[in-house]
């Protein structure tokens, strides 16, 4: 059965961050099996002809949702949903074995020297396809990547890793398949492990801004992120809005000197996420997000993200 909870509703007059107009509720419906949810649950105004990736800008009225679901429910059905922005976010509680992560969590810690994020303060396992977007880093990044997925495994076994887990349920379920990402004829790496012992503040992820001249950023239409949670902490909790800024507003948004955007500007979160060890999320990452302060504990998760290039294209995987 599927558990939605309504992430919440706009107001269709009022800008966004005018947190008056804004009322978080929460609902629990059960659902008889996967697919497209009832109509009555994405409550638009009668007059909205614009889709969501053309984004509204807060000028129609939006309810859309978080689904908590199992492993074996993450159908074709739910990622056209997700994919199609019906849906804010999947979250699966209990996507991989507990036991197993704190397992994977300290071979790594053992195994890997972490690098500092500049922009977030978390500690990488291996630097970010984001942290190396820069083109005078992309080379580091690029020769890599091959190697370092070869060397997860290898911590790994003999059993998987979650994102390896993921890679192989998108290919199986979404009709293109997926597979890992090719920049210019290199192989992108999938599945960056990071440890957030302070916060991430509010920002957005977008390959196409840091990379306009790949031709491969190009055709991406929305970006998705992927964490699966290895380690329990306090506090750490995964804010997301249910709005896709434009590059402009991203652009007047941004903290000067800064990566993150004002939260006086964008208002409140449309959905929080409490993660647990084993927990897998997938959310936009085009739209604001933000990892709340950790007050206790270490944040360590694998994470990746998934490019959309529409229906009837191959899904992208890349960290």
């Amino acid at each position: 059965m599927l558990k939605v909870t309504t992430a919440g509703t706009y107001s269709p007059f009022r800008p966004l961050g005018a947190s008056a107009e804004f009322y978080a509720d929460s609902l629990a419906i059960a659902i008889p099996e996967p697919g497209r949810l009832p109509s009555r649950f994405w409550e638009r105004s009668a007059a909205m002809s614009c889709d969501h990736f053309k984004s509204c800008h807060g000028k129609c009225c939006r309810r859309r949702s978080i689904l908590t679901l199992a492993t074996h429910e993450l159908t074709t059905q739910v990622f056209a949903d997700l994919f199609g922005g019906d849906i804010l976010g999947l979250v699966v509680p209990d996507f991989w074995p507990p036991g197993d992560c704190q397992r994977l969590a300290e071979k790594f810690g053992e195994t890997f020297v972490a690098y500092a994020d500049a922009e977030t303060g978390a500690s990488e396992v291996l630097r970010s396809f984001h942290s190396q977007a820069l083109y005078e880093r992309q080379a580091d990044y690029f020769a890599g990547a091959v190697g370092s997925l070869r060397a997860l495994r290898e911590v790994a076994e003999p059993g998987l890793l979650p994102m390896s887990k993921l890679r192989a349920i998108l290919d199986d379920e979404w009709p293109a398949g997926a597979s890992l990402m090719r920049f210019d004829g290199h192989t992108a790496r999938f599945g960056l492990v990071r440890n957030i012992a302070t916060e991430a503040r509010a920002h957005v992820d977008d390959c196409r801004r840091d990379r306009p001249d790949l031709r491969e950023t190009a055709g991406v239409v929305a970006q998705f992120l992927a964490n699966v949670y290895l380690t329990p902490f306090n506090g750490g909790e995964l804010e997301l809005w249910d709005y896709r800024p434009t590059p402009e507003e991203v652009a007047a948004w941004t903290v000067p000197g800064d990566y993150s955007l004002d939260l006086s500007k964008i208002g409140p979160p449309s959905a929080v996420i409490k993660p647990t060890p084993g927990m897998l999320v997938v959310a936009f990452a085009n739209n604001p997000h933000r990892v709340r302060p950790v007050s206790h504990g270490n944040r360590f998760a694998q994470s990746g993200f998934i490019a959309y290039r529409g229906p009837a294209n191959a899904l992208g995987l890349f960290s």
